[in-house]
C-alpha cells in the first residue's frame, strides 16, 4: 500500500505590492520547493499574503494566514503537516506576545513550523529551548518593524507638517494635470499646469451649464481630450467616476489638504491650505458648479439624446398628478417627433391622469418666441426683490463676520484632533471640521451673490438683456450646424439661460394646454395645444391695494403733478387671493410653498406694509398690471 506523503504549506507574505517587482515571491517559493522536493513533502503552494503588513496584523485580520489559522482551530489541518516559512518575520511582526500566541497555536495542533532560512524545525514534542530562540526572532522581528515604522512615521509627518505650513513638498498621489518638478539645491517642488488642464477646464465648462457626468464623459472622449491616467483607468477613456472625481476636487482650484492615515481612515490635518497648487479654474466657477450639483432637487431623468432635445427637463410636471413629465420620441427616422406626456401614467397602472401626449416642438417654439414677455417680468422680478446697496454692504459685512468666527472655530477644532487617540473622536473631529467649511463656503457664495447684485443694480437689467441675446444667437445655429456636440453644448447653453426665467412647465393633459411658470411664480402664461398664447396671470396683483392708487392732476400752466392719496395707498398682502390664483392654476401645496418663499422679500414688505419697498417695486407702472 502507497504512503501518502505529509502535506507541506508554504505560507509566503510582502508587505506592499510594489515589492510584487523584486525577487521576493520567487525566492520564497524556489525555498519552499526546494525542502518539499528534500524532505518528501506533498508542496501547498496557494497560502499568500500580498500587501499585507504583518507589523499591524493585517495578514491575520483579513488575509490567508488568519484563514489557515482557522482552518487549525476547526481541526481541517490534519497533524504532521508542515508550514514552510521563509523566516519568522514572515509569519509575524506583531508584538511578542500576539505572534507566540499566533505561533503556539500552530504547534499545538501537531504542525511542524519550518523556517527555511536557516532550516530550523519547530514542533511541540521538541525540545523547548527552541521555543526560547524562537522568542527572540519574534522580539527582533517586531523591533526592527517597529523602528521602520518610527522612521517612516517621522519623515512622513515631517513633510506633511511642511506641506500644512506651505511648503511645497513632493506629493505621491498628485493629480495628472499637475506636473511636479524639484527645485535645485532644495527640498521644495514647484508645480505647474500640465495639457491635461484644458480637460479639467472642459468639464467645469459643461459642468457650468448643467451637463452631467456621463454625457460630459462621452463628450470628451468625442473630442479627443486627454485623459488623466491612474490605476483604474487603464483603458484610456473618460468614465462618468473619473469625471466626478475632477468635479469634486478642490485641488483644480489650487487648494491642497493634508490627511493622516488613521486605521485605514483619512483625517484632514490643519486646514486647507489655498493656492498651494496652481489653479486650473477659478474658484467662483469650482464653488458655483458645486452648489449646481448638491442643490439639485428636481432630478433630471432620461436620456437627452445626441443633440440635448429637452430645454425645460430641469423641472417639468403633470397637472393632475404634479408627477415630472417624460420625453419621449416619435415619428419616422426621416422626420422624428418628441412628445411629452405623464411619466405617471406610462408607469403605474392605477394613474388616473390622461394618457395624451403634447408636441415638444411646439411647446419650445410658443416659449422661445414669448421670451421678450418673460424678460420684461424677470426684470419686474429683479426691481422688487433685490436690496438697497447700503442693506446689501451690511449683509456682505455680516457674512464676512461670520466667516471669521467659523474660520476660527475650525482652526481651534482641528487643533483637537492630535490630542485625540481614539479614532471615532477623530473623526468626529473631521465631521465637525467639514461641516464649518460648508458654512464658510456657504457665506463665499452668498457673498459673491450680493456682490454681484450690488453691480447690477446699475446696470438696469443688463444681465436678463444678455440672456435675451445669448439665447437668439445661440438659437440661430441649431439648423445649420451638422456637429452634434456642438449642438448639444448650445442647447445645454439655453437650458441653463431658461433656468432663469421659467420656475415651472405644467400641462393639461386632460385639456392639452400647458402653463408656464416664470420669474420665481409671478407670472404664468397657457397656451393651447397649437402653442397659441390664450391667457396669463399676474401673481403681484395678490399684493396689490385695490383700493385708491396714484393719479396725474394737470395744472392749468399745462405741468402735471403726481399725487399720492394719504389713505388707502400702503400695499396689502392677499394671501388667500395668492394661494387662490396658485391652486387655480393646479400647483401642489408643495410648490405654492414654493412660490411664496421665491417671493419671500415681497410678501414680507407687504406683510409689514413697506411703504418705501413697494413704491420702488411699482415706481415703473401707475397703471394696475392687466393679464394680457
Amino acid at each position: 500500500m502507497k504512503m501518502e506523503k505529509p502535506r507541506a504549506y508554504s505560507y509566503i507574505r510582502i508587505s506592499s505590492k510594489g515589492q510584487l517587482q523584486g525577487s521576493g515571491i520567487s525566492r520564497q517559493i524556489d525555498q519552499a520547493r526546494a525542502y518539499a522536493t528534500e524532505h518528501n513533502l506533498d508542496l501547498d503552494e496557494t497560502l499568500q499574503d500580498i500587501g499585507k503588513s504583518g507589523f499591524h496584523g493585517e495578514h491575520v485580520k483579513s488575509g490567508a494566514l488568519g484563514s489557515f489559522l482557522n482552518l487549525i482551530r476547526n481541526g481541517q489541518i490534519p497533524e504532521s503537516s508542515y508550514l514552510l516559512v521563509e523566516s519568522f518575520d514572515r509569519l509575524s511582526r506583531e508584538n511578542v506576545l500576539t505572534a507566540s500566541s499566533q505561533f503556539t497555536d500552530i504547534l499545538k495542533a501537531g504542525i511542524y513550523v519550518v523556517t527555511l532560512s536557516d532550516g530550523a524545525v519547530y514542533h511541540r514534542d521538541k525540545d523547548y529551548t527552541q521555543l526560547i530562540i524562537s522568542l527572540t526572532y519574534m522580539s527582533r522581528a517586531n523591533n526592527e518593524s517597529a523602528e521602520k515604522s518610527k522612521r517612516i512615521k517621522a519623515a512622513i509627518k515631517k513633510r506633511k507638517t511642511e506641506t500644512a505650513a506651505g511648503k511645497p513638498r513632493y506629493n505621491h498621489h498628485l493629480v495628472g494635470w499637475i506636473d511636479q518638478n524639484p527645485v535645485p539645491g532644495s527640498k521644495e517642488y514647484k508645480f505647474k499646469l500640465n495639457d491635461k488642464a484644458r480637460s479639467v477646464q472642459k468639464i467645469f465648462e459643461l459642468a457650468d451649464q448643467g451637463i452631467g457626468a456621463h454625457t460630459i464623459a462621452r463628450l470628451l472622449n468625442d473630442e479627443n481630450y486627454p485623459v488623466l491616467r491612474d490605476s483604474t483607468n487603464r483603458t484610456m477613456r473618460w468614465k462618468d467616476a473619473s469625471v466626478w472625481g475632477v468635479i469634486k476636487n478642490e485641488i483644480v482650484i489650487g487648494t491642497h489638504q493634508v490627511f493622516d492615515t488613521v486605521e485605514g481612515k483619512k483625517v484632514p490635518i490643519g486646514s486647507p491650505i489655498e493656492n498651494y497648487y496652481p489653479a486650473a479654474v477659478d474658484a467662483e466657477l469650482f464653488w458655483r458648479v458645486q452648489r449646481k450639483r448638491l442643490a439639485k432637487s428636481t432630478k433630471e431623468t432620461g436620456a437627452k439624446g445626441r443633440r440635448f432635445s429637452n430645454l425645460f427637463a430641469r423641472s417639468t410636471a403633470c397637472t393632475h398628478c404634479r408627477q415630472p413629465l417624460r420625453f419621449s420620441r416619435g415619428g419616422t427616422s426621416n422626420k422624428p417627433l418628441f412628445y411629452l406626456s405623464c411619466s405617471d401614467k406610462i408607469t403605474n397602472s392605477k394613474s388616473t391622469c390622461p394618457r395624451q401626449f403634447y408636441r415638444y416642438e411646439v411647446l419650445e417654439s410658443a416659449v422661445l418666441a414669448c421670451l421678450p414677455d418673460f424678460h420684461h417680468a424677470a426684470l419686474d422680478l429683479h426691481s422688487a426683490n433685490r436690496l438697497s446697496k447700503t442693506s446689501i454692504e451690511r449683509e456682505i459685512d455680516s457674512r464676512k463676520a461670520a466667516i471669521e468666527k467659523h474660520e476660527t472655530e475650525r482652526k481651534n477644532t482641528l487643533s483637537m484632533a492630535p490630542m485625540l487617540e481614539s479614532i471615532e473622536d477623530r473623526q468626529a473631529i473631521a465631521d465637525q471640521a467639514n461641516q464649518l467649511r460648508g458654512k464658510i463656503e456657504e457665506n463665499r457664495s452668498i457673498i459673491s451673490r450680493l456682490e454681484n447684485e450690488s453691480r447690477e443694480l446699475s446696470s438696469d437689467g443688463k444681465h436678463f438683456s444678455d440672456l435675451i441675446e445669448n439665447i437668439f444667437i445661440e438659437r440661430k445655429n441649431w439648423e445649420t450646424c451638422s456637429d452634434d456636440n456642438k449642438v448639444f453644448q448650445s442647447r445645454a447653453r439655453v437650458s441653463e439661460m431658461l433656468s432663469q426665467y421659467i420656475s415651472l412647465v405644467q400641462i393639461d393633459f386632460s385639456e392639452l394646454e400647458a402653463t408656464v411658470w416664470i420669474a420665481g411664480f409671478t407670472k404664468a402664461y397657457r397656451f393651447d395645444r397649437k402653442g397659441k398664447l390664450i391667457g396669463s396671470v399676474n401673481l403681484v396683483d395678490a399684493f396689490r391695494n385695490l383700493g385708491r392708487r396714484p393719479f396725474a392732476i394737470k395744472n392749468s400752466d399745462g405741468t402735471v403733478k403726481m399725487v399720492k392719496p394719504n389713505r388707502d395707498i400702503t400695499p396689502t398682502f392677499n394671501r388667500e387671493r395668492f394661494v387662490s390664483i396658485l391652486r387655480e392654476m393646479g400647483l401642489s401645496a408643495q410648490k405654492i410653498d414654493l412660490a411664496i418663499e421665491a417671493n419671500k422679500k415681497l410678501v414680507e414688505a407687504a406683510e409689514r406694509q413697506d411703504h418705501r419697498f413697494y413704491t420702488s417695486f411699482t415706481a415703473r407702472r401707475l397703471q394696475p398690471v392687466r393679464s394680457r
